[in-house]
């Protein structure tokens, strides 16, 4: 040591302090003359402590340890931390100095040691020992002459125990703040620079570094001499300063963390002063030194360790560095030191920047890691401070929070967001009197997020306006948000004479009346009530985008199950406002003449009907209905045209595309795309049917409606159109039981009237009852009842259409069973029972039969052959009238009865025994003879083949019946004879 100007001590650092080296002395080559009593290690050892004049400087060093051995015969040189020899080749070692001052080298000087015997201590751990634990110790222990041993910067033992290394750190930490006590503390710290910035950066953890930031935060006031010198290394790079690489960062993150884990706990609580001045002169530095922006992982890093309260201290400070803001200071502390810390002025280069760009670091940090939904609180500090600013100084520019308002509402509850629009509303400057341009603070506060804010964040629908409905939930602020803000907000369009897309999104609209179930009904009603009368105004134009996304949001609402009777009356008064904004909009569209724009009724109906599922038919029936309600009384070939590719796409299979239970879609024809409702509620309409089932099901609402019948009649013409017909002919004919079933049921619906002209309706082609008779031959039960509903409607409204066509399908058809020829023989005489048996009908039908007859005049008839369609029309036409043009036919039809099948046998003996039964005037008994009908049947019951109990029974009543005809003529006869 130099005795200073005030009787102090001049520290030298390990780079200025010269130390001596070993003197070697020459080999002995020969060992005749050793004496071998003094050749081993240790004699020789204690021979050499003993020569003074050969002793050196042990060298304790911030080198790794392998650099401070020194092989005996090397010349001396200087070592990396500068020193030097000490033996007269060096420069001399001024008096009374020593190479680091330490309490313990100061107190042994004092106690009356030599400069000589401290220099001579040796500290340098022998090999064979260094697994003995006191040798550890010594390895980390504070030395008289060395300010950072090497155990400080070696990479840390995981085998060593926490309570050792704390007690390491604790007492290094305790000697730096020993040492930095004394006058010349200046010429201290520049050595402490000296020694610890060569150390880094590092690319291990060490010690040094929980010593160096446990020792700033005991002096904060040494901040900027130690972190200045480290940030230029850490950065000398240019790469960003980040704790994934840099040890450094995490230690002081840790250290920072400590208030906030264990606040108002222990002797944290009594420390807490001291812990946020060293907090806030570290941000400080850090801020200070972050001209390149390369510290802005580092910075954030720390700031995420800090409390809630000294976050918005440091963004408050790093604001008031920026120009463009009003200076700002924030509360002040009651403590007098801190406040004192809290006001000093920061000198932050770029502050802007560095603001802006901690905030797209913990965005990009947050967008990474997905699990995590809470919002950043660097975030919540800087809108915290934006929204202070804005509350105090209105007319400043902001634009530069505005990715922090994004983000921040982008991730922010309702707990999180409320809070600060509420210290804002309170802070707002008041009225003056008389003032009638003062703007409500809500409004002011959406004002300054539609400049700042980029468009789409969710900051409107997610906050701003629940806030409004809970907190200040007017008629004046409502007429103004819904007048100005929420068009532009809510739907992202302001526009009405662009083309954009005719949906635009759903979900902000679904998220803005979810804000609307908070409140109570009454508030709701209001609500929508104003909502009513600004946008129902003449002077106010709802963009057709934004009705048609209100008709969907309504209709897939309707589909939610609502378990409060608040959400039911939400829905079911937004419900209300929708309808009559859509009738108001649709009847203004209609009024232009002489031709509407109905692009927006094709949407609309293609949204619904081209659905790919999950929307009730009782749902979507009315809001068709409230589009086709502004038909007019003659719809144009415009309206024609644009209803016929509605059903051209609509009337498609779709295969493997089952409606979907759980979510309602709707058909976007401007972009060819389905686009699902936004929210999954759970369906009270749920099904499992092929989208074409709910299709066909509202058109044959549509086509039943009565209350409007000109929409009804239009929608009918349509289906009977040739190309709409066809289509449903096909669907009739589909695999899939429930397609064809619901399509007959709307074909039954379109079955022309009696008092229509069957000639101009596509049922009177020939192919399309054709179709229809062979789906009665279909397996399934349904599809043939359905059918022949359809052909009996046919024969009830148009009786002459139908007789003939059913029988030539019957006789021509090369598969056809019996019963398919039992019902379509019925039609026939349902048909014939409604028409007069003169009509040209009937005979046309006595030919048909007769030609089938007499093509097998002879042989066996089968079942299913065109002799037993004519049977079966025989027995109606004896059933209906007894004529006796008819007795050819009936001496043909049962000839052959005893070579016939058994049901056909059944069918002649039916006709036998019904004349013999009706036929009080006894006209066909010549036919009767002529046939040869009572030996017919009387074989029957002789022939083996017939005994058959249905067939005995009948042949027994009808031989009875035939013995009472007969004999009751023959009777006759006689007595004309003898009279």
């Amino acid at each position: 040591m130099e005795s200073g100007a005030k009787g102090g001590y001049a520290a030298h650092t390990a780079s200025e302090a010269p130390s001596p080296v070993k003197v070697t002395r020459p080999r002995k080559k020969h060992d005749d003359d050793v004496d071998h009593r003094y050749t081993s290690r240790k004699r020789g050892r204690r021979e050499k402590d003993l020569d003074g004049g050969h002793h050196s400087l042990t060298k304790y060093l911030d080198e790794p340890r392998e650099h401070h051995r020194s092989s005996v015969g090397e010349k001396a040189e200087s070592t990396s931390n500068g020193n030097v020899s000490a033996a007269g080749i060096g420069p001399s070692v001024p008096p009374g100095a020593v190479l680091f001052l330490t309490h313990p080298g100061r107190d042994e000087i004092a106690s009356g040691k030599s400069l000589l015997d401290l220099m001579r201590r040796s500290s340098r751990l022998k090999s064979k020992r260094r697994d003995d634990p006191r040798m550890e110790e010594a390895y980390f222990a504070v030395h008289d002459t060395v300010l950072v041993p090497q155990g400080l910067v070696d990479k840390i033992d995981a085998k060593l125990k926490d309570d050792f290394l704390a007690k390491v750190v604790a007492d290094h930490t305790n000697n730096w703040i020993q040492m930095s006590n004394f006058v010349n503390n200046r010429e201290f710290m520049q050595n402490l620079v000296q020694v610890v910035q060569p150390r880094y950066p590092c690319p291990y953890p060490t010690l040094l570094d929980e010593v160096l930031i446990s020792f700033l935060f005991q002096r904060p006031e040494y901040a900027d001499t130690l972190l200045k010198p480290l940030i230029q290394r850490l950065s000398h790079s240019n790469e960003p300063v980040a704790a994934d690489k840099h040890s450094l960062v995490l230690a002081m993150q840790r250290h920072i963390a400590q208030l906030k884990r264990n606040h108002g706990h222990g002797d944290m609580a009594a420390l807490s002063t001291r812990h946020q001045i060293a907090t806030l002169a570290i941000m400080k530095t850090l801020f200070e030194g972050n001209d390149n922006l390369l510290l802005l992982p580092w910075i954030l890093t720390c700031l995420h360790a800090c409390t809630d309260s000294l976050l918005h201290v440091i963004v408050a400070k790093v604001t008031n560095s920026i120009g463009c803001l009003a200076l700002l200071q924030p509360d002040p502390h009651n403590l007098q030191w801190l406040r004192m810390w809290q006001q000093e002025h920061w000198d932050v280069p770029h502050a802007d920047v560095q603001l802006e760009g901690l905030v797209r670091l913990e965005r990009k940090q947050l967008h990474d890691a997905p699990a995590d939904r809470s919002c950043g609180s660097f975030h919540r500090a800087v809108v915290r401070e934006a929204l202070n600013q804005f509350g105090n100084q209105p007319q400043n520019r902001f634009h530069l929070f505005g990715e922090a308002f994004d983000a921040f509402f982008d991730r922010a509850t309702a707990m999180d967001s409320f809070p600060l629009l509420e210290d804002t509303v309170q802070k707002y400057p008041p009225p003056y009197p008389n003032d009638t341009s003062y703007t409500h603070p809500v409004v002011a506060m959406i004002g300054l997020f539609k400049q700042t804010v980029p468009v789409g964040s969710p900051w409107f629908v997610g906050h701003l306006w629940p806030f409004v409905l809970q907190r200040y939930c007017d008629v004046a602020t409502l007429r103004t948000i819904f007048q100005e803000h929420v068009l532009p907000l809510v739907f992202g369009t302001a526009d009405t004479g662009s083309r954009d897309p005719m949906l635009v999104g759903m979900e902000p609209l679904v998220t803005f009346l979810d804000a609307v179930h908070t409140v109570s009904i009454s508030t709701a009603r209001e609500v929508f009530q104003v909502w009513a009368q600004v946008w129902m105004d003449s002077s106010f134009d709802v963009p057709t985008p934004v009705l048609l996304t209100l008709l969907c949001v309504a209709l897939g609402l309707q589909h939610g199950h609502w378990t409060t009777l608040a959400g039911a009356a939400v829905v079911d008064e937004f419900c209300k406002f929708t309808s009559a904004i859509g009738h108001a909009f649709f009847a203004s569209l209609m009024a232009h003449t002489p031709a509407p724009n109905l692009s927006p009724i094709s949407w609309l109906l293609r949204a619904v009907l081209l659905s790919k599922g999950g929307l009730s038919p009782n749902l979507v029936v009315p809001l068709c209905q409230q589009v086709l309600v502004h038909l007019p009384e003659k719809p144009s070939v415009q309206w024609n045209a644009m209803f016929q590719r509605v059903l051209a796409m609509a009337l498609v299979v779709e295969e493997g595309s089952p409606a979907a239970a759980d979510s309602a879609t709707f058909y976007d024809s401007e972009t060819s795309t389905v686009v699902p409702f936004p929210r999954l509620t759970p369906s009270i309409h749920q099904t499992t049917d092929p989208v074409i089932v709910s299709r066909l099901q509202v058109l044959t609402a549509l086509v039943l409606d009565d209350c409007h019948p000109t929409a009804a009649q239009f929608i009918r013409r349509q289906l009977l159109s040739d190309s709409s017909f066809q289509a449903l002919l096909d669907l009739a004919s589909s695999t899939c039981r429930d397609v064809a079933s619901h399509t007959l049921t709307l074909l039954l619906e379109l079955v022309p009237p009696a008092s229509e002209d069957i000639g101009v309706s596509p049922f009177s082609q020939e192919f399309v009852v054709e179709a229809l008779a062979r789906l009665v031959s279909s397996p399934q039960q349904d599809v043939c009842k359905g059918a022949l509903s359809v052909l009996d409607r046919l024969a009830a409204q148009h009786p002459d259409l139908l007789p003939l066509q059913l029988l030539g399908h019957c006789v021509s058809s090369s598969v056809i069973d019996v019963s398919t020829i039992v019902h379509l023989t019925n039609v026939t005489k349902q048909s014939m029972s409604r028409m007069a048996v003169e009509a040209r009908c009937w005979r046309d039908v006595v030919q048909f039969i007769d030609r089938q007859f007499l093509l097998c005049m002879v042989g066996q008839w089968q079942d299913a052959s065109p002799q037993h369609v004519a049977l079966l029309m025989l027995r109606h036409m004896c059933h209906a009238d007894l004529r006796p043009e008819w007795s050819k036919l009936i001496c043909h039809g049962i000839r052959t009865m005893e070579t016939s099948t058994e049901p056909l046998c059944l069918i002649q003996l039916d006709i036998v025994l019904w004349i013999v039964s009706h036929d009080s005037d006894h006209r066909f008994r010549p036919d009767f003879e002529l046939a040869n009908a009572h030996q017919q049947v009387e074989r029957l019951l002789i022939l083996p083949r017939w005994q058959v109990p249905s067939v005995i029974t009948m042949a027994r009543q009808a031989l009875k019946g035939l013995e009472a005809y007969m004999a009751v003529e023959s009777a006759a006869q006689v007595a004309a004879v003898r009279g």
